[in-house]
C-alpha cells in the first residue's frame, strides 16, 4: 500500500551538490500509544523517506501499535533506548535521556546514504507547508541551500472533542520557538544535539534560515527566534501541546525525561489566547489528509486497539490528583501551574485550602505559597489572596506577605 502521493508543483533548479534528495524525521517518545499512528501517518503523507523513533521508559502499548505499523511500512523503524538509564544519576535516571536518544537517531538516519536532510521533532509536533500540498523535498528545495532550516511552532489551543485528528482544530498562535531541519554536513559538524537548534562546532560556517527564506535571527536565547521574525512563513510545526482537557490531564502524568517528578512541568495549564490565527487550507486538502489517515488506521488494523487505548487515557486523566496530601504539596507549585484553566482546578484549590498544615508546614512550603500567589495575580486574585493568607498564618511577621495580603484585599474590594 502507498499513501496518496503529493503532486509535484515545480521543477527544481538547484545544483546537484545542494539538492535535497531525501529527508528523515526522528522523534523520541514515551507513552504515545494513543497518538503515534497519527504522527507516523503524517510524516508518511508529507513525503519523509525514513521515520526513526526512540522509545524510552514507556508503560503503555506504544510498542504494540508500532509493531502493527512496522509490519506494513518498512521505512518506519524504532529503537528502545532504555539502556541510556544504565548511566543514571542519583535519582535513578539519566537526565540527558532525550538528547542522547535524539543524537543516536540522527546517527542512524544519516547511515542511509540517500538521506541528505533530517528533521527532529516531538510526537506532538507536525510539520506542514502552508499550502498543505508540497512534500518535504519540494519544500526544502524551494529555498537556496541552507545548513539549518528552522520552522516556527504553531501552537494549537485546546480541542473541543477528545481524540480529534490533527488539523481538525484550526486555531493556533505562532511562537518564536522552532524545530530545525539539518543537512548531513551540519550533522557531521554538530558539537551538541540540542532540541530546537543544534549547537555546531565554532569553525563550521553554517547558513541558517527560517521557513520564510529569511536569515534566522536568534532572540534572547540561542534556540529562540528574535521577536521580529517574519510572520509570513511558508511552513510551520503544528504543536499539539494540549489536545482536549481529558487528554491534557492524562498527558501530565507522563513526566519530563529529565525529571522524576510525577507530573510534567513544561505545561502552563489551559489558557485561551485573545488573538488566534487559523489554518487557511482548502477543505478538499484537509479531506484528502483525513481520508488518508482513516485508510492508514484500517490498513494497519489499529481501530480495535485504539479504542481500548483511548479508554485507558480517560482513566489516566481521572488519576491526576489520586495522591496523598504530602505528595501533592511536594510539587504544589507545579500542580498550580499545570492545572490552571482546567475544570478540576477549583476542586484542587479547595483541597489545598482544606489541608491541616500545623504539623507539615515548613519554610520552603511557605515560600512556595507566597510565590504561587504572586504568579496568580494576573489570573485570579482570589486564589492569590487565599494562598497568601496561608503563608501569612505561618509567617505573620513577613513584610512582603503582609503587604500582599493587604494589597489583594484592597484590589478585590475595589
Amino acid at each position: 500500500m502507498s499513501l496518496k502521493k503529493v503532486s509535484s508543483l515545480f521543477k527544481n533548479t538547484q545544483q546537484d551538490a545542494t539538492i535535497c534528495k531525501d529527508v528523515a524525521v526522528i522523534a523520541v517518545i514515551k507513552d504515545e500509544s494513543a497518538y503515534i499512528h497519527e504522527w507516523v501517518h503524517h510524516y508518511q503523507y508529507f513525503g519523509f523517506k525514513k521515520i526513526y523513533l526512540a522509545i524510552n521508559r514507556t508503560t503503555d502499548k506504544t510498542i504494540e501499535v508500532l509493531d502493527l505499523i512496522c509490519s506494513k511500512y518498512d521505512n518506519v523503524e524504532y529503537f528502545i533506548t532504555d539502556w541510556i538509564d544504565k548511566d543514571a544519576d542519583k535519582t535513578g535516571i539519566n537526565p540527558n535521556m532525550q538528547r542522547l536518544s535524539f543524537s543516536f537517531l540522527a546517527n542512524e538516519a544519516f547511515k542511509d546514504p540517500s538521506i541528505t536532510h533530517c528533521l527532529s521533532v516531538d510526537a506532538d509536533e507536525f510539520f506542514y507547508p502552508t499550502c498543505f500540498k508540497k512534500d518535504i523535498k519540494q519544500f526544502v528545495n524551494s529555498f537556496d541551500f541552507a545548513s539549518k532550516l528552522s520552522i516556527h511552532w504553531a501552537c494549537q489551543e485546546v480541542d473541543e472533542e477528545e481524540f480529534s485528528a490533527p488539523f481538525v482544530n484550526k486555531g493556533h498562535y505562532v511562537t518564536p520557538q522552532v524545530k530545525t531541519i539539518i543537512t548531513r554536513c551540519t550533522y557531521e559538524n554538530m558539537r551538541k544535539f540540542t532540541l530546537h537548534v543544534p549547537l555546531l562546532k565554532s569553525n563550521y560556517n553554517a547558513s541558517h534560515i527560517d521557513a520564510s527564506g529569511d536569515t534566522f535571527e536568534k532572540g534572547k536565547y540561542r534556540e529562540l527566534a528574535a521577536p521580529s521574525f517574519n510572520i509570513n512563513q511558508n511552513a510551520y510545526i503544528l504543536h499539539r501541546m494540549v489536545r482536549s482537557e481529558c487528554e491534557y490531564l492524562a498527558l501530565l502524568l507522563r513526566q519530563n525525561p529529565e525529571s522524576t517528578s510525577r507530573v510534567k512541568k513544561n505545561r502552563d495549564g489551559i489558557t485561551k489566547k485573545a488573538k488566534l490565527s487559523y489554518l487557511d487550507v482548502p477543505e478538499s486538502h484537509l479531506k484528502s489528509y483525513h481520508d488518508s489517515l482513516d485508510e492508514f488506521i484500517k490498513y494497519c488494523n489499529l481501530a480495535g486497539m485504539l479504542n481500548k487505548i483511548r479508554e485507558d487515557v480517560k482513566i489516566s486523566a481521572l488519576e491526576i490528583l489520586d495522591i496523598t496530601d504530602e505528595e501533592l504539596l511536594k510539587d504544589v507549585d507545579t500542580y498550580y501551574k499545570v492545572l490552571k484553566g482546567t475544570s478540576i482546578f477549583s476542586s484542587f484549590h479547595k483541597r489545598i485550602k482544606s489541608i491541616d498544615y500545623l504539623n507539615i508546614i515548613d519554610e520552603p512550603l511557605i515560600n512556595k505559597f507566597r510565590d504561587i500567589a504572586i504568579s496568580f495575580e494576573g489570573v485570579d486574585l482570589n486564589v492569590s489572596l487565599e494562598l497568601m493568607r496561608i503563608a501569612s498564618r505561618f509567617r505573620p511577621g513577613g513584610n512582603l506577605i503582609s503587604h500582599k495580603v493587604s494589597q489583594y484585599e484592597a484590589q478585590i474590594i475595589n
